[in-house]
């Protein structure tokens, strides 16, 4: 009776501690658990379906249940895994403008300003638009950077979300941890999809309405009511 349900538990825990091994360092507790977490609910579901239940029928037919569950987990998890792995190693579309200024255009996603006046935008680029540096220009596919203005001297940023801006400034990458274990800023941005950042001056929208009006009023909403209390 705990053949099945032991070495279902098994293989739910051997494909996350499989995945965390192919994986980046710092996500490997993160499958790990995941593994685990299924291997113990398996197991204990499995238990309590064969103590509870005498009906064979019964029992096959939760059995079966069990088993597609398990199926669709590993599913799940592997594509997970696949699309993770993918963002990871994934390259910025502005890579070969690294060090050098240039121009895009994007929709403001959100954005901050800390003590220091020290703004920063979520930019996602705008699919065909023009990305130009010098006398190069190029068209521009989805992707997300993060935006660095420092000493901003205009109106709250975040009354930017979800407008349509340009923004002029040079590029650079992110870099990995110098120092083995230590916190690496290049993974953290990776994981939030975030490939490159741009160091400028100013933002400047391009239309006064909106691109996304939804997203817009959530976040002139959230700053009315910050500055009201």
């Amino acid at each position: 009776m705990l053949r099945r349900p032991c070495t279902l538990s098994a293989i739910a825990f051997a494909a996350g501690s499989a995945a965390a091994g192919l994986t980046a360092v710092h996500s490997r507790p993160v499958f790990l658990f995941c593994g685990g977490a299924a291997a113990v609910v398996l197991l204990f579901l499995s238990l309590s379906i064969s103590k509870t239940l005498t009906d064979k029928d019964s029992f096959d037919f939760l059995y079966k249940k069990t088993v597609n569950g398990a199926l669709l987990f590993c599913l799940l998890f592997s594509a997970g895994f696949a699309e993770a792995s993918l963002s990871f190693s994934r390259e910025s579309q502005l890579a070969p403008f690294s060090g050098q200024s240039a121009t895009v255009s994007g929709i403001v996603l959100n954005a901050a300003c800390d003590a220091d006046n020290t703004a920063s935008v979520t930019l996602r680029l705008r699919s065909g638009a023009l990305c130009r540096c010098g006398e190069r220009t190029a068209r521009q596919r989805r992707e997300k950077i993060l935006v660095r203005i420092y000493d901003y001297a205009g109106e709250d940023p975040r009354l930017l979300t979800g407008c349509r801006v340009s923004v002029h400034g040079t590029v650079n990458l992110p870099q990995p941890a110098s120092n083995p274990g230590c916190f690496d800023y290049q993974l953290f941005l990776r994981s939030k999809k975030i490939y490159a950042c741009l160091t400028a001056k100013g933002i400047s929208p391009e239309a006064e309405i909106p691109e996304r009006p939804l997203l817009h009023k959530i976040a002139v909403f959230k700053v009315f009511y910050e500055t009201r209390i």
